[in-house]
């Protein structure tokens, strides 16, 4: 019970702080490459740019496909928060949180061009 309650916390950590102890929401360099995300061409420091970029959670399955795209184990059909950030998506105001609040947001795809 102990062990399944310490993953569980793990998990939540590291969905809210991205492993750098900066709560994702107020995070501008969410992947810690040191580049501000709203500049940065590749989130997911694949080497690839976002905009070329076919499997944007590098788990090998084409976006185009991908039931899962933030790897959470839900699927996004039922993934009440899609950017894992703790607020329901909606109650969100910033979905894909590139920092551009939803009204503004032409791309949705966490990506400031």
């Amino acid at each position: 019970m102990m062990k399944k309650l310490l993953l569980l916390l793990s998990l939540i950590f590291n969905l809210a702080f991205a492993n750098d102890g900066i709560i994702d929401r107020y995070d501008f360099d969410r992947d810690n490459d040191g580049i501000n995300d709203r500049y940065d061409n590749d989130m997911d420091n694949d080497g690839i740019t976002d905009r070329f970029d076919n499997d944007m959670d590098n788990d090998g399955i084409t976006d185009r496909y991908d039931n899962d795209m933030d790897n959470d184990g839900i699927t996004d059909r039922f993934d009440n928060d899609m950017d894992n950030d703790g607020i329901t998506d909606r109650y969100d105001n910033d979905r894909d949180n590139d920092g551009i609040i939803n009204s503004y947001d032409t791309d949705h795809d966490n990506v400031v061009w």
